[in-house]
């Protein structure tokens, strides 16, 4: 079986995926929203997640 990349990092077999990999510390937390939108979008790239499974990429890569 050939890997798969996403944003060009490995991935590891989904079967061997556990919740704890897909964890992102700080989405609970506000944000500053007083701008004229009044939101905020928290970016999270492939790298500061634990997992490297496509299940963890639901965004086409």
């Amino acid at each position: 079986m050939s890997p798969v990349f996403v944003n060009g990092l490995v991935c590891e077999d989904p079967k061997l995926a556990k919740r704890e990999d897909f964890f992102f510390a700080g989405l609970d937390e506000p944000g500053n929203m007083s701008n004229p939108l009044g939101s905020m979008v928290t970016p999270v790239a492939a790298g500061q997640l634990r997992a490297r499974t496509p299940l963890a990429f639901p965004w086409p890569a």
